[in-house]
């Protein structure tokens, strides 16, 4: 029991002394800069996460274009009335469905795949010919 006094005693004589306030300062400031740098961090993890997600969307817009490109060629190419194809790019690979709506018109669907696992569909109206307009 006498033990238990003294170390009350020390204890309570450093939080109160110089020597307490200063660590009391110091884990304060501690404290401070831990919850900056911690926010600092997040707002980075964020920034990041959105300039992977805009390189993501700029690769599916450029496989969404090379695919059209390439399909239109195929469309030009061929006689028939439907079909199926796979397109495989460096940067993802875009699977294409298309069927004849008219004599000169194709409903093309695309469905883009990046490396990064992200899916895209689109379904779009193809001329003969003809540029590709979104439906």
């Amino acid at each position: 029991m006498h033990i238990l006094n003294i170390i009350h005693f020390r204890l309570k004589r450093s939080i109160t002394n110089e020597q307490g306030f200063v660590f009391v300062y110091l884990l304060t400031i501690l404290l401070v800069v831990t919850t900056v740098l911690l926010h600092h961090l997040s707002l980075q993890h964020i920034q990041t996460e959105n300039l992977l997600l805009i390189q993501e969307q700029q690769k599916i817009q450029q496989l969404i274009q090379i695919a059209q490109h390439d399909l239109q060629d195929i469309i030009d190419q061929t006689s028939e009335t439907e079909g199926t194809v796979l397109l495989e790019y460096l940067v993802g690979y875009v699977m294409t469905h298309y069927t004849l709506e008219s004599p000169s018109t194709y409903r093309v669907q695309l469905t883009v795949e990046t490396p990064r696992g992200t899916t895209y569909k689109n379904t779009t109206l193809m001329n003969k010919s003809e540029a590709i307009r979104p439906e």
